[in-house]
């Protein structure tokens, strides 16, 4: 890509403390992919997609029927502004899923935000 454009890829594996009856905690695997584009020495526009499956095992007191499997999906895209070196503002639009095959874990969300971030 050219010094405009930013692309980035990761891969991650979390693991993580979940209590409940038929689990104790998940493994959290992700694939993440970040284009950036630099639209000015002052400005840019990130774009993040990222999908991940979560697995939930160690049965804390009964072992499970069916182990629970979530899918998330997020597609989030944000533009930072930073009018002095000091100061960067950014606005952002989000959207998330999740899918389970346990009745009545998924969702849908979309979110706005707006942040500004001061160094000094």
């Amino acid at each position: 890509p050219s010094g405009k454009l930013q692309l980035n890829v990761s891969a991650a594996r979390a693991i993580g403390s979940y209590q409940e009856t038929a689990h104790s905690y998940y493994v959290n695997d992700s694939l993440a992919f970040v284009p950036v584009w630099q639209i000015s020495a002052k400005t840019a526009l990130r774009l993040n997609l990222e999908h991940g499956r979560r697995d939930y095992l160690g049965g804390a007191v009964a072992p499970p029927a069916l182990g629970r499997q979530d899918r998330t999906r997020t597609a989030q895209l944000s533009l930072d502004w930073s009018p002095l070196r000091a100061l960067t503002l950014t606005g952002s639009l989000q959207h998330d899923t999740r899918s389970s095959n346990q009745a009545n874990l998924d969702y849908e969300a979309s979110a706005a935000s707006i942040a500004a971030q001061l160094s000094f």
